[in-house]
């Protein structure tokens, strides 16, 4: 193995892995945490909803909010949190039972959701506390029994007038919601947060955090890390977790073929085989001759096609009666009709490695 990770340095990349440092979501951490603790002085909780694609940050601000809960001195003692990701707990009893199990055990078999209901009430009444619970990934289950967790979850609540359990559902759509029936809908949307894709600047600003903790000094460049963020910006629709992922895959590789650190031709070969070679066609003449010479005509490590390039490009296939605006033509095709580059002020060299030329 080479000297890419740190000891254990892999583990800051999971999927489980709780970061220190939340960029670009610290106000929405704040303000579902506020309005959980404003409901529960004020007694009028409705369920927050929150909606965005994979990636976006949904499930870290419920992870944080209920952390800074938990650790509030007035009602930290009072409360239990649970999140329950429903694309793995993926029926209406599965989930109550995994909601239930926290407080008493559950047998296998013999209770009913009904029964199941009861006993929570009857815990959370005899023990005093409030209970917070995230429905993660909520889309599924909600489309698949009209919303009957939703309606099961905050009639608790509404039986016995008394503030017991605190729903949070979280999902990718809100036509998800909008498609519930009206008396369920009229149930939740007491906080609704919208969480938009990342923009490449701010997947840099989250991926520091593991890089710093998890890869060894220098053991990734500046232009690997822009590769990176510009393909999942771009083809990942800003999705933090897919740039995460890439720089993971993309540090096993170079452990693998033993390079001394990351560049973006890395990230490349780690990109195009892992993903994108299932996507784009294959090309045919001019536009595969001049691909391969950009390949090889820019560095490994760089990212952006100079003028100077497409100058070098030219110089090499004049002698095929291809003229300087012609190249420029194909990079623009290759761009705009094929995805094998980026066009936006500059071409972008960052989707396509040189090996598949060689």
């Amino acid at each position: 193995m080479g000297g890419i990770f740190r000891e254990d340095g892999a583990t800051v990349f999971s999927i489980d892995y709780v970061p220190e440092k939340t960029p670009h979501r610290e106000e929405e951490i704040e303000e579902l945490g506020g309005y959980l603790v404003t409901t529960f002085e004020r007694g009028d909780f409705r369920p927050p909803i929150l909606i965005g694609p994979s990636g976006t940050g949904k499930t870290l601000v419920v992870i944080k909010s209920l952390e800074r809960l938990r650790n509030n001195p007035m009602y930290g003692p009072h409360i239990i949190t649970n999140i329950v990701n429903t694309m793995i707990t993926n029926s209406t009893y599965a989930v109550i039972k995994n909601i239930v199990s926290l407080l008493s055990p559950v047998p296998e078999r013999g209770l009913s959701i009904s029964d199941l209901l009861k006993r929570l009430e009857s815990e959370l009444v005899a023990t005093g506390r409030k209970y917070v619970v995230c429905l993660d990934d909520a889309d599924d289950i909600i489309r698949r029994d009209k919303g009957r967790i939703v309606y099961l979850l905050t009639r608790i609540n509404e039986a016995i007038g008394e503030g017991l359990i605190y729903p949070i559902f979280v999902v990718r759509d809100y036509k998800t919601i909008l498609a519930l029936p009206d008396y369920i809908k009229s149930k939740v949307g007491g906080l609704m947060m919208k969480f938009n894709p990342y923009t490449r600047d701010q997947l840099k600003d989250i991926i520091a955090e593991r890089i710093e903790k998890g890869l060894e000094p220098e053991a990734i460049t500046s232009n690997a890390i822009e590769t990176a963020a510009i393909i999942s910006e771009r083809i990942y629709g800003g999705n933090a977790r897919e740039m995460i992922n890439l720089i993971y895959r993309s540090a096993i590789y170079a452990e693998k073929i033993e390079a001394p650190y990351i560049d973006a031709e890395i990230v490349r070969e780690t990109f195009y085989y892992t993903f994108y070679n299932n996507i784009v066609e294959p090309l045919g003449y001019p536009h595969r001759e001049v691909m391969k010479i950009l390949t090889m005509t820019v560095d490994r490590d760089r990212y952006i096609v100079t003028d100077k390039d497409v100058e070098e490009i030219h110089s090499r296939v004049m002698n095929q009666g291809l003229t300087y605006i012609h190249v420029r033509k194909i990079l623009t095709d290759l761009a705009e009709k094929h995805g094998y580059l980026l066009l936006e002020d500059d071409f972008k060299h960052v989707f396509i490695p040189r090996r598949i030329f060689q």
